[in-house]
């Protein structure tokens, strides 16, 4: 599905260039409308990749080409996620997986109740899993 009415994007990527999450695609100025396509996200003015692939414009239309599908994770797997929601002891990540995988702040190095990581929603991690269960509930 597309997102409506943005301005013209003007940016560092060019067409059919290998994007990975988190790297600015581009930036919103003034003037035509766009309408941004899958794989991508807004963070203020920026367009950020929100998966890995290509990044593609076809007239006003931008996207990310992926043949990603759903990740089945497993223990030891390194991961590169997203943040989509923090929350006072943990951050829900996404990592491309049927569920948000769950990242403690308590597994930071240095990690103290005064020195808390920074994570934002959009933020870009890499982590490693240490629990995995396709039994598990996806919503613990």
């Amino acid at each position: 599905k597309m997102e409506e009415d943005k301005g013209e994007v003007v940016g560092p990527v060019a067409r059919d260039s290998v994007v990975l999450p988190g790297d600015v695609v581009g930036t919103l100025g003034s003037g035509k409308k766009m309408k941004l396509g899958d794989g991508i996200g807004q963070r203020g003015n920026d367009l950020i990749a929100l998966k890995s692939g290509i990044f593609k414009i076809k007239g006003h239309k931008y996207w990310i080409d992926s043949r990603q599908k759903r990740y089945v994770p497993r223990i030891e797997d390194l991961v590169v996620g997203i943040v989509a929601e923090t929350q006072f002891d943990h951050a829900r990540v996404d990592i491309g997986s049927a569920a948000l995988a769950t990242l403690a702040y308590t597994t930071f190095e240095g990690f103290t109740n005064k020195n808390r990581p920074d994570l934002e929603n959009g933020s870009v991690v890499y982590a490693r899993v240490v629990l995995a269960d396709k039994d598990m509930d996806p919503g613990n």
